[in-house]
């Protein structure tokens, strides 16, 4: 069993806030590249669904879940608060490096 942490949850909150854009129609298709900590998977094969609340004091509810390797889950992301925030899955590395991004360009 592996044991994944919402990784933004340790994350400084200057790198947690977007500020006022619109990222609505950004995303683009997954690209389903294996990573450290998972690939995409395909929404026939969900095994769990997680829900996900943020709050504007930087935290997410749940900040920690419990996953089994080879489990694909739905993660719904709630965003309760005005500040825009976004979800990112990673490894500390990529985390803090992502953090480090957001602290330089905060209007990103």
């Amino acid at each position: 069993m592996i044991i994944l942490t919402v990784g933004l949850a340790a994350v400084p909150a200057a790198a947690l806030a977007h500020g006022e854009k619109d990222h609505a129609g950004q995303a683009g298709p997954v690209v389903k590249e294996q990573k450290d900590w998972g690939i995409a998977g395909d929404a026939r094969s969900v095994a769990r669904t997680v829900q996900i609340r943020m709050t504007d004091a930087m935290r997410f509810t749940p900040d920690r879940m419990e996953l089994r390797q080879g489990d694909t889950v739905r993660f719904v992301v709630h965003n309760t608060g005005k500040l825009m925030h976004e979800f990112v899955i990673g490894t500390k590395r990529e985390l803090d490096a992502h953090a480090a991004l957001m602290v330089k360009f905060p209007n990103m």
